[in-house]
């Protein structure tokens, strides 16, 4: 990940900090849905020591030109990995996961729902599959820590975040996780049902027994890139229908949503790359949206025939859950990248480009 996209989350960490200022101290929740949507299937628990989150500033400063520098962890965090049910892109129940992380000091706390990178395809780049083995940390080495921590920046920057005194949710986008199946990439619903279930079900899971943190009501939705994306959708499933989330009382309780750089203008400004943009160097991206479009409204029954032959292989890896978009599935496109004759759009089939 280049260093200006390192910088320009950093920048939204300072934002969160600032809406976490102006916040104040509020009553704590006792908000709680008792439906099975967004009720909680189980748990598992971590915790990170405020010595080992101050070696992931220092990691991440040392990657964003210091963008963080003066920061140090102000309270130890427990990640806890929430499953819970939750509803599909059509509105079919599922399951879905989310990693909560809460700081030490860990009463009357805001939330802020961060909404992962989306454009992924690796399975255990999800955030509940973050790891930290300290078996052999000494309590100042953290070199000696096995971890994947700081291989996924989200993780790496929330963790930090919520060192700073507020809980931080980052839900596992639908196929990643505990569900299964292709991600429904750039799909309104697909981020914003499991996102706002998550955010219920982190607060169902504060009201059960033997669990000694609390929430006030507040939260903030922010998110980065595809994030970006889920952050704008699950906005608009909030005001478009108030109603189904009277629980959450949003005209006191949202503080602020931030979408950062966001892809919002698919159908002139994406599809214009896709159709006449030679060297374009994310042709990757058309396909993802065009098979998990497939997948949430059955355009055809075989969407390899969208594709032209030499592509159709492809299509097994975008579902696999083994291959990264970035790397494995782009390089796959080297070609259409590198002629300047060819487009993303000459990806697919010509019967497909015509109609």
């Amino acid at each position: 990940m280049t260093s200006t996209k390192l910088i320009f989350k950093s920048f939204i960490y300072l934002l969160l900090i600032t809406f976490l200022t102006s916040c104040g101290t509020f009553d704590e929740s006792t908000s709680t849905t008792s439906s099975t949507q967004s009720s909680v299937i189980g748990t598992t628990t971590d915790n990170y020591p405020t010595s080992f989150i101050d070696g992931l500033i220092t990691q991440f400063n040392a990657a964003a030109n210091n963008a963080l520098a003066g920061t140090t962890a102000k309270y130890a965090v427990n990640q806890y990995n929430i499953t819970y049910n939750t509803l599909d892109p059509n509105g079919n129940p599922t399951i879905a996961s989310a990693k909560l992380l809460v700081p030490s000091y860990n009463q009357n706390l805001n939330i802020i729902l961060y909404l992962n990178v989306a454009s992924k395809t690796l399975d255990s780049s999800a955030g509940t599959n973050t790891y930290v083995d300290f078996s052999n940390f000494d309590g100042v080495d953290t070199s000696t820590i096995e971890t994947n921590i700081a291989s996924d920046q989200e993780s790496l920057l929330n963790t930090i975040l919520a060192s700073q005194g507020t809980a931080v949710l980052m839900p596992d986008h639908l196929g990643f996780g505990a569900s299964s199946g292709l991600h429904p990439y750039i799909v309104a619903n697909g981020y914003s049902y499991p996102s706002l279930d998550a955010l219920r079900a982190a607060k169902n899971f504060a009201n059960t027994n033997g669990v000694t943190f609390t929430f006030s009501n507040k939260f903030i939705i922010t998110g980065y890139s595809g994030g970006g994306y889920a952050t704008l959708a699950t906005h608009k499933e909030l005001i478009t229908n108030p109603s189904n989330y009277t629980d959450l009382d949003l005209a006191t309780n949202l503080k602020g949503v931030i979408p950062g750089a966001p892809p919002c203008n698919l159908s002139t400004v994406m599809a214009n790359q896709l159709i006449s943009v030679a060297d374009y160097t994310r042709p990757d991206y058309g396909p993802y949206i065009l098979l998990a479009y497939n997948d949430t409204y059955n355009l055809v029954s075989d969407v390899k025939t969208l594709f032209k032959t030499e592509y159709q292989s492809i299509v097994d890896d975008f579902y696999s859950g083994t291959k990264t978009l970035s790397t494995d599935i782009l390089d796959q496109f080297s070609t259409i990248i590198s002629d300047p004759a060819l487009y993303p759009v000459d990806i697919f089939s010509d019967s497909f480009k015509t109609e």
